[in-house]
């Protein structure tokens, strides 16, 4: 009998568990970079190295952690591309 209800119990906290990490919402974080134009390779590599790093936390994290998104906005190294940004 002790031995049931601690199954129960146990596939009660998975189940929950399993619920709540299912509910996180990822985390997005943003980033303006020319993409395009005169500097485009600084902004490509500055791109390239987040979604890296973010693709190894991603694949890292706990199951109680929320995943991190990027999202990346072309500024052409432009400042007035830039402001919407902020």
């Amino acid at each position: 009998m002790h031995l049931t209800n601690m199954s129960i119990c146990l596939a009660l906290f998975f189940a929950c568990f399993s619920i709540l990490a299912e509910q996180l919402k990822p985390v997005r974080l943003g980033m303006s970079a020319p993409l395009t134009g005169p500097a485009k390779q600084l902004g490509l590599s500055y791109r390239d190295g987040a979604k890296q790093a973010f693709a190894e936390y991603n694949s890292r994290k706990s199951a109680t952690s929320p995943a991190i998104e990027l999202l990346v906005l072309d500024d052409s190294y432009a400042q007035w591309l830039n402001v919407p940004c902020h």
